[in-house]
């Protein structure tokens, strides 16, 4: 009954305060944005004009027009404020990509580092300059058991328009391929980093809101994420961390399809401080939700209302991503 109540104020604050700033915080795997460009030091031999994939300019060309889409799509064609990105090749694709017609005038800046993971692909976070200023970014190695290479965990932190101090800790878990319990030992090391990170940015500045988010390559209710991180699908202040998709995630909502069935792989985690109807930045009850617009989804009756993918197998299919979006809210006081 408290929890409802305390829900039910949330909902009163931010009715009282309808005219305060709303941001939307994203979080997107765009499926392998690699450009054209033979990179010796990474293995993207597959995404090349003569590799298996035949990545030609004319395709690299689509696959930017329809990332584009579907940034600037968001909110009715406002565009996302702040959104995290999972495999990209590189910066420049990001520079290819935010100078696309559709979203050029959004003025998005671009955080990115280069990762020590061998296919060469990394996180990066895109942002509205007009609604965050980025003061550090610090990318952090994840040690693997097995002395793999995979994505660094990367730490965006910066002011909010109101001047809010925030911290965005962006991660690409490393991939179930091996099979899901064979590689839960990297994900909790992952994890582990991230925990770290968390804990240090908690103790130097206790009131500073975080925000956790990528592709965790597990569900809210694995290891990794609920006791390594600690983030939890209830919002009360015994846990540090809120992660609003759990709930979604148990009634068998997702962001990827896997043999016909969903999992919420992509996540955003925010610090329970944004529960507080007093904080700067509070996170908007129930605004948590997985972005899939009709013209995103498959139509082949076989695969209707799957994520719409650049290639099916070695077929190439000129879509978007095998990941679905997702989106919050913020409302932000002065």
């Amino acid at each position: 009954m408290i929890k409802k109540i305390y829900v039910g104020l949330l909902f009163i604050v931010y009715a009282a305060n309808s005219n305060a700033q709303v941001v939307t915080v994203g979080q997107y795997n765009l499926e392998n944005l690699f450009d054209i460009v033979d990179d010796p030091k990474i293995n993207d031999a597959d995404f090349l004009p003569t590799g298996a994939n035949q990545w030609t300019k004319e395709r690299y060309e689509t696959k930017l027009k329809n990332m584009a889409e579907v940034i600037a799509s968001f909110e009715n064609g406002a565009g996302i404020d702040i959104l995290s990105v999972c495999e990209v090749e590189n910066k420049k694709v990001l520079e290819d990509l935010v100078t696309r017609k559709s979203i050029k005038d959004m003025n998005y800046g671009i955080v990115h580092s280069e990762s020590p993971d061998e296919r060469g692909i990394d996180v990066a976070m895109l942002y509205k300059k007009s609604v965050f200023t980025p003061t550090k970014q610090t990318a952090y190695t994840v040690p693997l058991p097995d002395g793999d290479k995979t994505r660094d965990v990367l730490l965006v932190q910066g002011k909010l328009k109101n001047d809010a101090k925030v911290s965005f800790i962006i991660v690409h878990f490393p991939s179930r391929r091996e099979g899901t319990q064979e590689s839960e030992p990297k994900r909790i090391a992952a994890a582990q980093v991230v925990r770290t990170v968390r804990d240090a940015i908690a103790k130097n500045n206790p009131n500073e809101y975080i925000f956790v988010m990528g592709d965790f390559n597990d569900t809210p209710s694995d290891s990794s994420i609920s006791r390594t991180i600690g983030a939890w699908g209830n919002n009360d202040h015994k846990h540090q961390l809120y992660n609003p998709f759990y709930r979604m995630h148990r009634s068998g909502e997702g962001t990827f399809k896997y043999k016909g069935k969903w999992d919420m792989l992509d996540q955003i985690i925010v610090s329970t401080n944004t529960l507080n109807p007093e904080a700067k930045v509070q996170y908007i009850p129930q605004s948590a939700v997985v972005y899939k617009p009709s013209f995103m989804q498959e139509s082949e009756e076989r695969y209707a209302g799957s994520p719409k993918r650049t290639y099916v197998g070695p077929k190439y299919i000129g879509g978007y991503s095998d990941h679905f979006p997702l989106m919050i809210k913020m409302q932000l006081q002065k």
